[in-house]
């Protein structure tokens, strides 16, 4: 047990980000959900008018 206290004490710790490192861990993360986000809006665009116009809008 007193090996596992003397590893653990021997390593440093990790500092936290500096300003520069949050910038860029935000933009990967910003990067990550953007490229894995399942929603689409240019599929579900219309891709013209629907029947209910062309009922109200006759052939010219």
């Amino acid at each position: 047990m007193a090996a596992i206290r003397a590893t653990i004490a021997s390593h440093p710790q990790i500092p936290p980000l500096s300003g520069l490192g949050r910038t860029i861990a935000g933009c990967f993360a910003a990067l990550k959900r953007r490229l894995s986000d399942p929603y689409r809006p240019e599929r579900h665009y219309m891709r013209g008018p629907g029947p209910k116009w062309l009922e109200r809008h006759p052939p010219r």
